[in-house]
């Protein structure tokens, strides 16, 4: 990510990620980068009020008829410019959010995630995640996916691939490709594999900072998606998209450091001991992370489909708990020492990451404030633990809005105006889902009631 990306470009796209976590903003020529560099872009506020559909939530204290959809300004960030071989003549900037006369606007996504990374770093430390996302690829174009009313699709194998690299290699004819893309973006792949469901890949990103983490995300998603309109496929991110298929992940790796870049959320190894053992403040970390999964929840699932993904058995958590290396548990440890990190399994491929990872670090700052031992991990199949020593997580999204409303713990991290916010985009995603009656619900009434 360099301001070289802006060289060759004829367009500029300055945008910033709405609430869903999708690009939003206007391409302009580039013979107006300069002024907009040094003054902004006026932008209507829309974005900051957006759902999943692209339309605006209309009783949001930010953003609405009541201020008139008054224009706010995106102030572009030159070192965030990527241009890639799928829009070669077009530059991405990411920009920050401004009100119209220069100030700071605290609900937009990438204001809620750096007041968390600041709270981290008033406490000596940082982090450094990397996310691991999942998505079904189908050889069935966008259009016509919607034309058929997204049935009938066909996936890019017929089989289910987890690990399988002789099904794996069928898609790198988009995999390949897209790695390329990515590359181009200034981002580095882990590794690719397929996943459990049929038509199902995972591509995992390098560690990043928290601003930088969300970014490489959104862009990827960003990227995986143009290619796949560009070769008349399709790509989801859903977190479940069939009730016969694994739900598709976000999963976060999340390492805190000292200043300085060093792990501290392992202890020294010692001769003996378990290799896994947690530091005073990884364990603190740790607590919080698990004491305040229900607050903070509805940052990793945000819709209605989200709660559809945690299933018992279907490796995604059903409870706040944590152990190392168990794909049951809602928080798994892996490495030891100064390598030592968690992996958080609770969030799925739709979240939004500049939310989700702030909600993340908030909860283990709230954790490291209280400095309370985490439970005793748990051993084995965590579907079946004593609801005492692993609480069950909120089953339904207008439970999850509940929980984060009544929470002072995210009032607090997040301010109550921000936690307001976010809570009323949420009810009018429930009251969307509230809505709605699907034709399950009338084969099993229609007759029976």
């Amino acid at each position: 990510m360099s301001v070289k990306a802006l060289k060759n470009a004829r367009l500029v796209a300055i945008c910033t990620p709405d609430n869903i976590g999708r690009l939003m903003g206007k391409r302009v020529p580039i013979g107006r980068w300069p002024e907009i560099a040094a003054e902004g872009m006026k932008m209507p506020s829309f974005h900051l009020a957006t759902g999943i559909e692209n339309v605006p939530a209309l009783d949001l204290a930010v953003a609405g008829y009541h201020t008139g959809w008054r224009n706010g300004l995106l102030m572009p960030r030159p070192e965030t410019a990527v241009s890639t071989s799928l829009e070669p003549r077009t530059a991405i900037v990411l920009a920050d959010v401004l009100d119209i006369d220069g100030a700071g606007v605290a609900e937009a996504p990438t204001a809620i995630l750096a007041r968390q990374v600041d709270r981290l770093a008033a406490h000596g430390l940082r982090a450094t995640v990397a996310t691991e996302l999942e998505f079904y690829l189908y050889r069935t174009s966008y259009h016509e996916a919607h034309i058929r009313d997204y049935r009938d699709l066909e996936p890019y194998y017929h089989l289910r691939g987890g690990h399988d690299v002789l099904i794996s290699s069928v898609a790198e004819s988009f995999t390949e490709p897209l790695r390329a893309i990515l590359a181009e973006a200034g981002m580095s792949v882990e590794s690719t594999l397929g996943e459990s469901g049929v038509g199902q890949i995972e591509i995992n990103l390098t560690p990043r900072d928290p601003a930088a983490a969300a970014y490489q995300h959104v862009l990827f998603k960003y990227l995986t998606k143009g290619l796949a309109l560009r070769e008349g496929l399709a790509a989801t991110f859903m977190a479940k998209i069939s009730p016969t298929l694994p739900g598709s992940s976000g999963h976060v790796h999340i390492q805190v450091t000292d200043a300085e870049g060093h792990g501290i959320m392992g202890a020294a190894p010692e001769v003996g001991s378990d290799a896994h053992r947690l530091s005073p403040r990884g364990a603190a970390f740790l607590a919080g992370v698990l004491a305040y999964g229900r607050d903070f929840q509805l940052l990793h699932t945000p819709y209605h489909n989200s709660f559809k993904r945690l299933q018992p058995h279907c490796s995604a958590p059903t409870n706040m708990s944590w152990a190392a290396e168990n794909r049951t548990v809602m928080v798994r440890t892996l490495g030891c020492g100064a390598q030592l990190r968690i992996e958080f399994r609770l969030p799925g491929a739709d979240m939004n990451p500049y939310f989700s990872i702030a909600g993340l670090l908030a909860a283990g700052i709230a954790g490291l404030e209280a400095g309370a031992p985490p439970p005793a991990p748990l051993a084995g199949n965590a579907y079946t633990a004593d609801p005492v020593a692993a609480p069950p997580l909120v089953r339904t999204l207008g439970d999850a809005i509940a929980a984060f409303e009544d929470s002072a713990v995210a009032a607090k991290a997040l301010t109550p105006a921000v936690r307001d916010h976010l809570a009323r985009l949420a009810k009018t995603e429930w009251m969307a889902e509230l809505g709605v009656v699907t034709q399950w619900e009338i084969r099993r009434g229609f007759e029976r009631a």
